[in-house]
């Protein structure tokens, strides 16, 4: 026995149909898109890290700050030079964004170095030194998440020119030192 809404009144015809097919396909490629981006909003930054050309620092050390984000959002990294209470601030950059970041899944890697210039060690004094950098993504579904912090002790020695301690440059050839303003030998 046939009820009254068992039949369509009307068959869907083929150009309708393939319609229908693709916008529920443009559909799931966007909610894909849109769970990877969601997460890659959450987590913005995904690796810090500081990389000390040497152990103990001196005039002409480089201290490399490495990170890795998302690419959703720019990112604000900063490092620090801590002593005490003291804190100066040695470097700061932006990572970029993919430009369309609800689209693009690449991450962003940016890698930016800090010099141990006479004017900043004037401002600091022998001994321990704790550096810190801090890595800051944007707002995101009324949430800012929290800073990325990495902190590395080491040494700092004001008379030891670890990285620039070449005695004499040769007539074709310019020490370290004197690039950073440092008499060479």
């Amino acid at each position: 026995m046939k009820k009254l809404f068992d039949e369509k009144l009307a068959r869907e015809s083929r150009g309708l149909r393939m319609v229908r097919q693709s916008i529920l396909a443009v559909a799931a490629v966007h909610f894909a898109l849109a769970a990877m981006s969601g997460y890659r909003a959450w987590v913005q930054v995904q690796d810090l890290r500081i990389h000390l050309a040497d152990e103990i620092l001196g005039p002409g050390s480089r201290i490399e700050v490495d990170v890795k984000t998302s690419g959703r959002n720019p990112v604000t990294v900063a490092l620090e030079a801590v002593q005490g209470k003291s804190v100066l601030a040695l470097a700061s950059v932006i990572a970029p964004d993919n430009g369309n970041g609800f689209y693009d899944p690449r991450s962003q890697r940016r890698k930016f170095i800090a010099v141990m210039t006479p004017t900043i060690l004037k401002q600091l004094v022998n001994g321990q030194l704790l550096l810190r950098a801090r890595a800051e993504g944007r707002s995101q579904f009324l949430r800012i998440p929290p800073p990325t912090v990495v902190v590395q002790s080491t040494f700092l020695s004001l008379t030891e020119a670890t990285h620039a301690d070449v005695a004499r440059a040769d007539d074709d050839t310019m020490c370290i030192a004197a690039k950073i303003g440092l008499p060479c030998g």
